[in-house]
């Protein structure tokens, strides 16, 4: 695993070839397009010093904002769940055991309720 990790950093480039990779490229854009760029060129110059930190550290969050982005997802979905269908389980599934039967148009009210 060392020997990996020290063949990636002796081919990887350096802030300053990613500097100048970029100060290359924006030389290459056509004198009439530099407008559409400017977002893109805006946000490099904003952010450069944490962009080229990343040549010198090759890490970084997108692990954690993924996990944040699945919980978030799942905390959607388990609330839409849990408002139509918490009434519904608490008639359905009694601690005592006795059965109670929900009509369609009990449970559709329900869920109407819950929803707004």
């Amino acid at each position: 695993m060392a020997t990996a990790l020290e063949r990636r950093s002796a081919d990887s480039p350096t802030p300053g070839d990613a500097h100048d990779a970029y100060g290359e490229w924006f030389k290459s854009i056509p004198h009439g397009l530099h407008g559409h760029f400017e977002p893109l060129t805006k946000a490099f110059q904003n952010w450069m010093p944490s962009i080229l930190a990343y040549f010198d550290h090759p890490l970084t969050n997108a692990y954690t904002e993924s996990l944040n982005n699945l919980i978030r997802v799942m905390n959607r979905r388990v609330w839409d769940w849990l408002t139509c269908l918490s009434p519904i389980s608490k008639r359905i599934l009694r601690v005592d055991g006795r059965h109670q039967h929900t009509s369609r148009k009990t449970m559709a009210w329900t869920c109407q309720r819950w929803h707004g």
